[in-house]
């Protein structure tokens, strides 16, 4: 019965944010209150921080991405776009239940085509609405592969250009931040790592974009979101 209680009291939160990040799009400016987006997703570190840090990690370095693309992407990818999608990129995670999200180990048949579910559920909480669907395929298509091996079976210029992007800083950050399961490897391990999945799981192009920001860089984004997330915490423990 607890457990039930949790996933209801997590999807209504998940709700409650998507209907807080439509009035802040409806009602204001997406560039001025795209902060203010960002510190109501953070409250739900309350419910899930490893995802939370993690999808904050991962917006973190596409930030930094996006400055370093060519002229050609950034005509086809409006910042407010990649900035939006890279911050709910994962966000139906936070309905499946965590012992399958963090099970340590191999997941059976069933619970990874449970985890999969995610992209669909976190697609179809925002695709009817007007202001939120513009990240939509965003969502629904950050796991695809070049080589079409990916969760929809897309292939690369059927792929978008968003979840491409996401798709290099969601593996970088997988590689290189710690979890209950799992020890952080370092900038070198990821970056080996990404120059052996480019062609086959990421795009070869974006993926020579991304290992040519310095590593100061780089490292300094996973920084940031530990202060960010540090805090979080600590105003948590004085509310309690």
């Amino acid at each position: 019965m607890l457990s039930i209680i949790i996933q209801i009291t997590l999807f209504v939160s998940l709700l409650c944010l998507v209907i807080a990040i439509q009035h802040i799009i409806l009602r204001r400016s997406i560039k001025r209150d795209f902060d203010v987006a960002k510190s109501i997703f953070c409250l739900l570190s309350i419910y899930d921080h490893v995802m939370v840090g993690h999808s904050l990690h991962v917006l973190k370095l596409t930030e930094l991405f996006y400055k370093y693309l060519p002229s050609e992407y950034k005509i086809k990818l409006p910042y407010y776009k990649i900035k939006y999608t890279t911050l709910l990129h994962d966000i139906g995670k936070l309905a499946i239940p965590k012992e399958v999200l963090y099970k340590p180990g191999k997941l059976t048949a069933e619970e990874k085509q449970l985890v999969k579910r995610h992209t669909d559920i976190g697609k179809n909480l925002i695709a009817d609405d007007e202001a939120l669907n513009f990240m939509a395929a965003g969502i629904l298509y950050h796991h695809e592969r070049i080589d079409g091996n990916g969760y929809k079976s897309l292939k690369e210029k059927d792929i978008p250009l968003e979840a491409k992007i996401i798709a290099i800083a969601d593996t970088y950050s997988a590689i290189v931040m710690s979890n209950s399961f799992k020890p952080s490897r370092t900038y070198a391990d990821a970056i080996i790592s990404l120059r052996m999945s480019a062609s086959s799981q990421l795009d070869k192009n974006l993926v020579d974009i991304f290992c040519s920001i310095p590593q100061g860089k780089v490292n300094a984004c996973l920084d940031e979101v530990r202060a960010c997330m540090e805090n979080y915490q600590k105003k948590l423990k004085t509310v309690n």
